[in-house]
């Protein structure tokens, strides 16, 4: 599995993925520096997601078609650009344009690296690879937003901008060393039945799971947005740690909760990640100490790493063998929608609110989240069953 191709690949996507993080705190108080307000702030923040969702699916298709290369490729051009320009462009449509360009970008080249990589593991060790595959984007995710803090604060927007396009270039040269093939595939049992399933992109059994890790995905794009604004206005330094406490936490507590879901059902760890979910957005209300952020940070991280690495697991495991892909492509699609509604729904909220009343609303979805949850599975050890038969 460890092999040339599948290592570079993996280094290039967290490369690309540290790209954006880097912005992710940082571009909401480029655009307030600006004098943007909260909710035109959220609007140009959160309009990327956009256009990413909407190149995936044609992302999906030249992949399928061979071009492996010139698709990453391309992707990487668009997100390159579109961070290039953002330093020297200030008005908010040539803003919007760039952010569009921008999605269109990462959501070509984050399918594109996913597929690629696929093609570098061993079938047999398929899902260990792709978890292997994850964890660079769990170390973008500790290091990246609190350098992109550190660049910002340091030497204003135009080193932050330089060193994410830098960041983009280096996953390309990366990309450009891989040796693509294009690797057959097992064929299907119904051939006929396949070939008009590829225009079904969405998979019924799996819109469930997808839609409560929509609701509860909405308070890591509200925390990931604002934290370090709000930190700010709490004149609390060093808010970049919560990001490394955060992915810390993350990485520690997906074994965890991935053998309790395993043994006991899957509610046994969506449901407590859930409610860690809705105290660290209680515990934010009232931060105003580094300490305090810091705990909400552990808290937070504990209960979303049990909560969509455990959804995730259930969307596939309900779905048929030969809609798996679709199933995890749903799945995401609901934190594609979180990641694109959280910063616009935040900024709302913050303009008419707060800020800490902004974390505090946040609680709802995550509530709403739950509710469907305990409505669609109200027994565990049926779910737990389902897995086991289709493992």
């Amino acid at each position: 599995m460890w092999n040339r191709n599948f290592v570079f690949m993996m280094i290039a996507n967290s490369l690309v993925v540290g790209s954006y993080l880097m912005l992710s705190p940082t571009f909401p108080l480029y655009l307030e520096q600006l004098g943007n307000a909260q909710d035109i702030v959220g609007l140009l923040t959160g309009i990327f997601v956009v256009t990413a969702m909407a190149a995936r699916p044609f992302a999906g298709r030249w992949l399928d078609a061979g071009h492996r290369k010139d698709t990453y490729l391309y992707g990487q051009l668009a997100s390159a650009a579109a961070i290039a320009c953002y330093p020297i462009t200030h008005a908010f449509w040539p803003l919007l344009l760039l952010r569009l360009l921008h999605g269109i970008g990462i959501g070509i080249t984050t399918t594109a690296a996913n597929t690629i990589a696929a093609d570098f593991i061993p079938r047999h060790r398929l899902g260990e690879g792709i978890g292997y595959f994850s964890l660079g984007t769990v170390v973008s995710m500790a290091v990246a937003p609190g350098l992109g803090l550190f660049l910002m604060e340091q030497w204003g927007v135009h080193a932050l901008f330089g060193v994410s396009a830098g960041f983009v270039a280096a996953g390309a040269a990366l990309g450009l060393t891989v040796r693509y093939d294009r690797r057959r595939t097992t064929a299907p049992r119904n051939a006929a039945k396949t070939a008009s399933a590829q225009f079904d992109l969405i998979e019924r059994r799996a819109v469930k799971p997808a839609v409560v890790a929509t609701f509860s995905g909405l308070s890591f794009s509200v925390v990931s947005t604002y934290v370090a604004i709000y930190a700010a206005q709490k004149n609390v330094g060093s808010i970049g740690l919560f990001f490394t406490v955060y992915a810390l936490t993350l990485v520690l507590s997906r074994p965890g909760s991935g053998l309790l879901a395993d043994r006991k059902g899957p509610a046994s760890a969506i449901v407590p990640g859930l409610l860690l979910q809705v105290g660290s957005m209680v515990l934010l209300y009232f931060a105003d100490h580094l300490s305090l952020f810091l705990a909400a940070a552990v808290i937070f991280g504990a209960g979303n790493g049990a909560t969509q690495s455990t959804l995730n697991s259930v969307a596939v495991s309900q779905s048929p063998q030969e809609r798996r892909g679709a199933a995890v492509s749903t799945f995401y699609l609901g934190l594609d929608v979180a990641a694109g509604l959280g910063p616009v729904l935040g900024g709302l909220a913050a303009k008419q609110w707060g800020y800490s009343a902004m974390y505090l609303a946040t609680v709802v979805p995550i509530l709403i989240g739950l509710i469907l949850y305990l409505k669609r599975d109200g027994h565990p050890t049926a779910a737990r069953q389902d897995r086991s038969e289709d493992a």
